[in-house]
């Protein structure tokens, strides 16, 4: 049989770019080839790409045609291709010269029939739909029969690029200010112990998650029953209202890196039984505080370069996935630790009627509800200003509809999602709020009732957590100070580059260097964002590429010379 000479190349380039996805296909050509569209694809994708549209979600590849002109036409920043079946991508591989496509980094392949492949396949280039906007376009030549699952591909989608877009935002807006604490909290992060610690040091036990939600006023006497085989996991914004109710919590879970956060820890001690878990990027101050604690815990996440490092560095495993909140933080450092059932109290996600308050009265951010408009609610703060939000509708414990902010729905949403992937027994003890899908309604009182007292206590299994190694610190400073050095070279080679003094290849060859050392990306990573949101080099015009590189070194410039004091203060606290 004649080999067909698109198959061959192209399945040869595939299997270099994804050996897993080649191997899945046939190793000859179909015998039957895909036809010509009925639809030029020149003149469907014209009609509908919106103007200036820089990144296309393309939905089926017929026969292949619709990416090259996509590609020769227009030049997607990105171009992410999803095709349902694996027979009708054989077509296209064996219909058109794919090579370009396969072999390109910004074309992005999504081949099969599972819709839980869709969100992995486009883990990497998200941020990147979010900052810059997408099209998603639906050949009119794909089979009709198909037409539901690519619809379905397009909610989640959307869905997910509109949460992104709002972490998006949280991130840039936090970036320096997440940076700074990502630095100044080394010292500490490194003597700390770490996620692969903790790992299901309390399995199978019953863990109690309480967030600050204004119904934790209602039930938290009720807290008082739990037994000496209930871990009590509170957010840093419940802890007051627990204190001032005599009951003390076993794990205090801490995450915002905003100056506000702080508030939260005003005249407490904390004793020196309790475990204070952090997120890498928390203040600093509060670390500052609470440094005499023998047992802290760095939740190190999935969300900065620096954690990732810092992974390799001190040869721990285990990432969190990065919470959208600090109740999330709990309940999935809950999770890490083997708990079940878990418990959520306090955890409305829904707002209080008018006169009622955004969290319990204890908390030291409380604002007061003062009256409902349309889709609008009025919040009086702490110190008497009036200020405006959004709101939307939930689900309400009683089925009814209750008044939410458009962050609350997405942190809901999530929430959600992780119940419906985690096959332990939920309980929601709420007793008010946000009704919570997957999870089982009790009150609290009867929740805690209903479970049995069993050895080990929960004190006894947290003494058995060994504090944390510091013995190997001075190394690992080393290891910063040695990146440091090359940081401020790399500097003084964007100076040169700003000055146009190095051009060309070698200019290039540095700003990547830049961009993509991961020791750099480290160091910098959240504050060098914004320039990994530019375009690439290949895409920009070869005439203007001396241009932005000058520019942009500059801007680079001035980012590192905000952070190398930042990175010296905290080297030199750590000796």
């Amino acid at each position: 049989m004649e080999k067909n000479p698109f198959y061959e190349k192209n399945l040869s380039c595939l299997r270099k770019r994804d050996p897993h996805c080649a191997a899945r296909l046939p190793s000859s050509a179909p015998i039957k080839e895909l036809s010509t569209e009925s639809t030029p694809s020149h003149k469907w994708i014209q009609d509908s790409l919106k103007e200036n549209c820089q990144q296309i979600i393309l939905l089926g590849t017929e026969s292949g045609q619709t990416i090259n002109t996509i590609l020769e036409q227009y030049n997607p920043l990105n171009l992410i291709v999803i095709e349902k079946s694996m027979k009708r991508f054989a077509g296209a591989l064996a219909a058109s010269d794919l090579t370009n496509a396969l072999s390109d980094p910004h074309v992005f392949w999504i081949i099969g029939d599972s819709l839980s492949d869709i969100l992995p396949g486009i883990e990497y280039v998200k941020t990147s739909l979010a900052a810059h906007g997408f099209q998603c376009v639906h050949s009119p030549n794909s089979s009709p029969p198909d037409r539901p699952f690519y619809q379905k591909v397009a909610e989640i989608i959307h869905r997910e690029i509109e949460r992104e877009a709002t972490h998006l935002k949280t991130r840039l807006a936090r970036g320096m200010l997440s940076q700074r604490n990502l630095i100044a909290n080394v010292p500490v992060s490194i003597r700390s112990l770490s996620p692969d610690n903790v790992a299901n040091a309390f399995l199978r036990k019953p863990a109690v998650v309480i967030a600050a939600g204004p119904s934790l006023d209602q039930n938290i006497g009720a807290l008082e029953k739990a037994n000496d085989s209930t871990l009590l996991i509170s957010v840093d914004t419940a802890t007051r209202a627990l204190l001032q109710a005599c009951v003390q919590p076993h794990v205090i879970v801490t995450s915002d890196p905003s100056p506000d956060n702080v508030k939260h820890f005003d005249g407490i001690d904390l004793p020196p039984e309790i475990l204070l878990a952090y997120l890498p990027d928390t203040h600093y101050e509060i670390l500052r505080r609470f440094t005499n604690l023998p047992r802290l815990l760095c939740l190190f996440d999935d969300s900065a370069r620096l954690n990732y490092w810092l992974r390799e560095i001190l040869g721990f495993h285990r990432l969190l996935i990065r919470p959208t909140n600090v109740a999330e933080a709990a309940i999935r450092l809950a999770l890490l630790m083997g708990c079940d059932p878990i418990i959520l109290v306090g955890l409305d996600l829904a707002l209080a009627p008018v006169g009622g308050k955004t969290h319990t009265q204890a908390g030291a951010l409380s604002k007061t509800i003062k009256n409902y408009s349309q889709n609008q609610v009025q919040i009086e703060t702490e110190t008497g200003a009036i200020i405006s939000q959004n709101l939307v509708q939930v689900p309400g414990w009683n089925s009814e509809l209750l008044p939410s902010y458009p962050s609350f729905k997405l942190y809901l949403e999530r929430l959600e999602e992780l119940i419906a992937d985690t096959p332990i027994t939920w309980i929601d003890a709420t007793e008010g709020g946000a009704r919570k899908r997957g999870c089982a309604q009790m009150t609290l009182a009867a929740a805690l009732t209903s479970i049995p007292n069993k050895k080990p206590s929960i004190n006894e299994q947290l003494r058995r957590i060994p504090p944390p190694d510091d013995s190997h610190s001075k190394k690992y400073l080393k290891t910063f100070q040695q990146a440091l050095n090359r940081l401020c070279n790399l500097r003084d080679d964007l100076q040169s580059i700003a000055q146009g003094t190095i051009t060309g290849n070698a200019a290039e060859s540095i700003w990547n260097e830049f961009l993509q050392n991961k020791e750099i990306r480290a160091m910098l990573d959240h504050a060098v964002f914004q320039f990994q949101l530019l375009p690439p080099l290949s895409k920009i015009v070869e005439q203007e590429r001396a241009e932005f590189l000058r520019n942009q070194s500059q801007n680079a410039i001035e980012i590192i010379n905000l952070f190398i004091p930042l990175w010296e203060t905290a080297l030199s606290d750590s000796k």
